[in-house]
């Protein structure tokens, strides 16, 4: 009789604890793992490419600087903009500035629902050769106005068509030739590639940095990519 008591008790606990589980995972926002997103850009259907600039790669710096710095980056991952504000202005002063080395960005966009548009962005003002401005802007309004204080609005759709045109505006575009690119998703096939080399690369998380062959992956300290790129100078 002394089990049954025991076992009483054992039962009504794991019930318990799967219906607490069960409440705590549908608070969790519904996101895409970075691996869901690459096999899907892996296995969609190859989509008509609108303009010959669709696949054009995005540079930060002068395009013909010796060494490539890879950034693969979400405007969504909070680490990615602590990278930006901490290590890539850096890097843009000492390298990219003195046309030592250039910076391809590939995106990205899985964190949430929002990261896609932004994303498509990249290529829409690279149309109008205003690249540069556009990434500076989205990662500057979202550190400014969100992760520089914390990072509790990973998950909200904050970079809607509306929020990013206006952010293509404040950059310098012509906002209505934006917004009519995003709208009609011109350049969904620039960031289905921009997924594919991440899976051929072996990105599993953002932001990732290729120097030199050499992978640094997540925030860490300046002097890590410094000495990277010392060596790649050699």
């Amino acid at each position: 009789m002394k089990k049954a008591y025991v076992v009483l008790p054992l039962v009504l606990l794991g019930f318990a604890l799967a219906y607490f589980t069960l409440m705590r995972d549908q608070d969790k926002p519904n996101q895409a793992t970075l691996s869901d997103v690459q096999k899907s850009a892996k296995t969609s259907p190859t989509d008509e490419v609108t303009s010959d600039k669709a696949l054009e790669t995005l540079i930060i710096g002068d395009p013909s600087a010796r060494v490539t710095i890879v950034e693969y980056a979400d405007f969504k991952c909070p680490n990615c903009n602590k990278f930006h504000q901490q290590v890539g202005k850096q890097l843009r002063t000492d390298f990219i500035d003195r046309k030592l080395a250039k910076i391809e960005f590939r995106n990205i966009p899985f964190i949430a629902s929002d990261s896609r548009p932004a994303a498509e962005g990249t290529y829409c003002a690279n149309d109008q050769k205003k690249f540069v401005q556009y990434h500076d802007k989205v990662f500057e309004f979202m550190w400014t106005n969100y992760y520089r204080q914390d990072n509790s609005k990973e998950f909200d759709n904050i970079l809607t068509v509306e929020k990013l045109t206006e952010l293509a505006g404040e950059a310098g575009l012509d906002k209505t030739a934006f917004n009519q690119c995003l709208a009609t998703a011109k350049h969904k096939s620039s960031v289905d590639s921009d997924l594919k080399k991440s899976e051929q690369d072996g990105v599993t998380g953002t932001p990732h940095i290729i120097i030199n062959g050499k992978a640094v992956v997540g925030p860490q300290s300046y002097s890590a990519y410094k000495t990277l790129l010392e060596i790649a100078l050699r």
